[in-house]
């Protein structure tokens, strides 16, 4: 991705945050993904025509999927902005997302805290150990059972649920956070959970329209 590419697709995320489901519908699961490819689906003009025969619980779950994809491929781009960052040169490998100092690598993971955690966000945020094994539990079964470095950016607001999405696409807030994060990871006490090292970057609304942070592990 380049910066005209990232300049198109993080607008068109941004303007179609009302379409777009906050709640996935299903646990993810295998059966789902198999039904369409939306790595290969570029446009959701395009996603809309490919699941229009589906039912609508499959059609949420692709939306939110394809969407979230999306997102994180800017995310992804933005830590790459950095000079100590490299994306991984082969897009398909699933055993890392982004090499920091040329040696560290992680699996970026965008999410949400669990809603069954939600009414402890506070406790999560000062505490994410417990979240952290509740991702790599979810994220690690069927096809996608894999165990690695992984780096969560977790997205909560305090105002209300539904700006999760302003929140995924908070894209110059977001620039300036993950610069931080690159800039000090030498810095940062990384957590240890099934013989892997995590790490977590909260981005969170807790005033009304204004985007704040945590980097769980790095004090400033």
């Amino acid at each position: 991705m380049n910066a005209i590419q990232f300049q198109e697709l993080s607008s068109i995320l941004s303007s179609l945050i009302g379409q777009i489901p906050l709640r996935w519908g299903a646990i993810q699961n295998d059966l789902f993904d198999s039904k369409l490819d939306t790595f290969k689906v570029d446009t959701f003009s395009q996603l809309e025509s490919a699941i229009k025969e589906f039912t609508p619980k499959l059609q949420n779950y692709l939306k939110r999927k394809w969407y979230l994809e999306k997102c994180a491929k800017c995310d992804e781009y933005l830590f790459g902005l950095n000079p100590n960052v490299t994306p991984n040169p082969n897009p398909h490998d699933k055993k890392f997302d982004l090499i920091f100092e040329g040696k560290i690598k992680f699996d970026v993971k965008c999410s949400i805290i669990p809603h069954y955690l939600q009414s402890e966000a506070e406790e999560c945020i000062a505490n994410p150990q417990r979240m952290i094994e509740s991702f790599y539990r979810r994220q690690s079964d069927g096809v996608r059972i894999c165990y690695q470095n992984r780096l969560f950016i977790v997205h909560h607001s305090f105002v209300r649920p539904e700006h999760e999405l302003n929140l995924r696409c908070a894209w110059d807030t977001k620039k300036e956070i993950y610069r931080l994060f690159s800039e000090n990871i030498h810095k940062i006490k990384f957590r240890e959970c099934y013989g892997c090292q995590a790490g977590v970057i909260f981005i969170l609304e807790r005033e009304s329209g204004k985007v704040s942070f945590s980097i769980d592990g790095l004090t400033i």
